[in-house]
C-alpha cells in the first residue's frame, strides 16, 4: 500500500496543467478554489499545497486514475489515505463547484467516500465515519514508552471500538510522530520498536512503515518477523470477526468489561480482546520480562498451549520475544 494525500504540490507539473488547463465550466475545474477562481493553497505540515476537491467529479475521475495506474503499471494493491484534516486549514473564501459557501466537512466525507471504493485502503480522519466498512487507523503515535507512546495504543483501539469504529489499524509499527528526519542525534530504541509490532500484531491490521531492515539489527528483524508471522497465523480467525463485525457493528478488539460484564474490568486498559476468543496482554513498559494479567473465569492456553485457570491474576512469562496471548480453551 502507498501512503497518498489529496494535495497537490504548486510547483509541480500536475498543479500547473489542471489550474492553466481546466476545463470549460466552473463545475468541472479541477482543484478547490477560492471565490476568485484561483486554486486554494493550503498549508499543512510538509509545505504549501493545493488540494483536490473529491466533492466533485472531475477531480474524483483525475486521481481516480492515476491511483488506478499505479495499481496497474506497479502492482500497488491499495492506498493509505492521509490528509482529511484539510477541513482545518481552510481560508475562508473557499467555493465548491458553483456553490458559494459548503460545510467544510463535506471535503472530508468525500475524501473517504473516494478512498473506500479502493478494496485496500486505510484512513486518519474520518468525519462521522462511526458505522461505515472503511479502515481506520489511530492517531499518530510517539516512538515513546509513555505520552502518548506505546502506552496509548491498547486504550485508544479500545475506544474507538467502542464508538462504532470496528476495523482498527493502529500507527505505524515505531509510531508515526518521530523526528529521525529532522534530528541527528535521534536513535531508534529496538526494544520500543519490538514490543510495538508485537502490539500490533493481533490487531485487525498491523503496518509498517519503518522498514525493519533499515532501523533494527538482525536479532530485532528476526522479532518483528514473528510478530507479523503470528498474524498471519491467525488470518482466518481475524478475517472471520471483520465478517461478523460488518454485520454486527460490535468491536474487533474488544475491552475485558465489554466481553465480560459486570466482572470489574471496567479501569483494566494494558489487555483486550481480539474478538471472544483470545486475550492479549503485550508489554508496554521498558525492560520488562514478566507482566500480570487479568484472566476472566473459564479456562484459557497461554500461547495456545499451557492449559491455566481463570477467575484470576497470573504472573506471565514475557521475553522480548514473546508476545503473552491466551486462548480460551472452552
Amino acid at each position: 500500500m502507498l501512503w497518498v494525500v489529496p494535495y497537490v504540490t504548486a510547483d509541480g507539473r500536475d498543479f500547473c496543467f489542471t489550474e492553466n488547463g481546466a476545463k470549460s465550466g466552473d463545475e468541472k475545474r479541477n482543484l478547490l478554489r477560492t471565490d476568485d477562481g484561483f486554486a486554494c493553497l493550503l498549508r499543512w505540515w510538509n509545505g504549501y499545497s493545493a488540494t483536490y476537491n473529491l466533492a466533485n467529479e472531475a477531480d474524483r475521475e483525475l486521481l481516480g486514475g492515476i491511483l488506478k495506474r499505479l495499481m496497474t503499471d506497479y502492482g500497488v494493491d491499495g492506498f493509505k489515505f492521509d490528509g482529511g484534516d484539510m477541513v482545518s486549514l481552510l481560508p475562508e473564501n473557499i467555493v465548491n463547484g458553483r456553490q458559494s459557501s459548503f460545510a467544510p466537512e463535506e471535503l472530508n466525507t468525500a475524501w473517504n467516500d473516494f478512498g473506500t471504493k479502493f478494496e485496500f485502503h486505510e484512513f486518519k480522519d474520518t468525519f462521522k465515519g462511526g458505522g461505515k466498512s472503511s479502515i481506520q487507523r489511530l492517531c499518530d503515535r510517539n516512538h515513546r514508552w509513555k505520552d502518548n507512546g506505546i502506552d496509548s495504543i491498547i486504550p485508544a483501539a479500545l475506544m474507538q471500538g467502542l464508538i462504532g469504529h470496528p476495523f482498527i489499524c493502529p500507527d505505524m509499527i515505531g509510531g508515526g510522530e518521530f523526528h529521525a528526519n529532522y534530528d541527528p542525534n535521534f536513535k531508534t530504541d529496538e526494544e520500543l520498536f519490538v514490543r510495538m509490532a508485537q502490539v500490533s500484531a493481533l490487531f485487525p491490521m498491523m503496518q509498517f512503515s519503518w522498514a525493519p531492515w533499515r532501523v533494527l539489527s538482525e536479532k530485532g528483524q528476526a522479532l518483528c518477523k514473528k510478530a507479523a508471522d503470528l498474524h498471519a497465523e491467525f488470518a482466518d480467525y481475524i478475517v472471520e470477526n471483520v465478517k461478523k463485525s460488518a454485520v454486527s457493528g460490535e468491536p474487533i478488539v474488544r475491552h475485558l468489561e465489554y466481553q465480560f460484564p459486570n466482572c470489574g474490568y471496567e479501569k483494566i486498559n494494558d489487555e483486550f480482546m481480539l474478538g471472544d476468543k483470545i486475550l492479549v496482554a503485550p508489554v508496554i513498559q521498558k525492560g520488562a520480562t514478566k507482566r500480570t494479567v487479568v484472566l476472566p473465569e473459564g479456562w484459557w492456553l497461554y500461547l495456545g498451549k499451557t492449559l491455566c485457570k481463570g477467575g484470576r491474576t497470573v504472573e506471565s512469562d514475557a521475553p522480548i520475544d514473546v508476545l503473552p496471548y491466551f486462548v480460551s480453551a472452552l
